[in-house]
């Protein structure tokens, strides 16, 4: 390792991903009947975790903290499962499995989805923009239909735990 590569965390990757739970923020929208959500932060990544309890829904959004690159290896990964850690809560909460799912057009993010050692032991590709979701009409505007033919889907189904 030279001194320009980023350190790997020496730590067991469950022990990560609890101390970013535990390291969890929580997010203040008001009416907990409606919405609740989490951000996480580890290495350079920050996500946030929202739970849209009305309707059993949850969306991330993750990004970058600093924009020079910096960051430990394997980050995103860690941040997603402590995510995931969050929302199987919930669904052992409510009873019922909620699916986390995310759309991306960002190049670095799509190849990490698909990579079987890194978001591809997550997520399952949900579709291509080629095939796109069923019932959606093909945008007019070329501008748009450009943007959406580079956004890839991924998602996986949280069950509730068994008791």
């Amino acid at each position: 390792m030279t001194d320009g590569e980023p350190k790997r965390d020496q730590r067991s990757e469950g022990d990560v991903v609890e101390e970013i739970y535990k390291n969890k923020e929580r997010l203040d929208y008001g009416d907990e009947k409606e919405y609740s959500g989490y951000i996480l932060r580890y290495g350079n990544k920050e996500l946030k975790v929202v739970l849209a309890r009305l309707n059993n829904g949850v969306s991330t959004y993750i990004e970058n903290i600093s924009k020079d690159g910096t960051g430990i290896p394997g980050e995103t990964t860690l941040i997603v499962k402590t995510a995931n850690k969050i929302i199987q809560d919930w669904a052992n909460e409510v009873g019922k499995p909620i699916r986390h799912a995310f759309t991306t057009e960002n190049e670095n993010l799509k190849a990490w989805a698909l990579d079987s050692s890194k978001g591809g032991q997550i997520f399952e590709l949900g579709y291509t923009p080629k095939e796109g979701p069923t019932g959606i009409e093909t945008p007019k505007d070329p501008e748009l239909k450009k943007t959406l033919e580079k956004r890839m889907t991924f998602s996986v189904m949280i069950k509730p735990e068994e008791k």
